[in-house]
């Protein structure tokens, strides 16, 4: 089937009045539709389009590799969304991520 993640160029045109704002890359969406970038300094950031100052983004991670390990592929993946965790219980990566110990 076809891919619903926007293209890079339309991430960052989506995203255009932030990221210049923040001096960040935009590079994905989360669940609920909110912006995840990277910073000039590595960090990999959330924020959504009220945003308007840097106290309004939620650093996710200090770095992509970060990201990808604890967040993505671990713990702080509940990180990735704005419910307790208790709710995601019957999510399919979640249940994958235990499966392999990784949680």
């Amino acid at each position: 089937g076809a891919s619903q993640m926007p293209s890079l160029s339309k991430l960052h045109e989506r995203w255009r009045r932030n990221s210049d704002r923040f001096l960040m890359f935009p590079f994905g969406e989360d669940p609920g539709g909110d912006c995840i970038a990277m910073r000039e300094n590595g960090e990999i950031i959330r924020f959504d389009f009220t945003a308007e100052s840097e106290s309004d983004c939620l650093v996710l991670a200090a770095s992509f590799g970060e990201f990808l390990n604890d967040v993505l592929m671990g713990a702080g993946f509940y990180s990735l969304f704005d419910v307790p965790a208790s709710e995601l219980e019957d999510n399919e990566w979640l249940v994958y991520l235990r499966q392999k110990g990784w949680l």
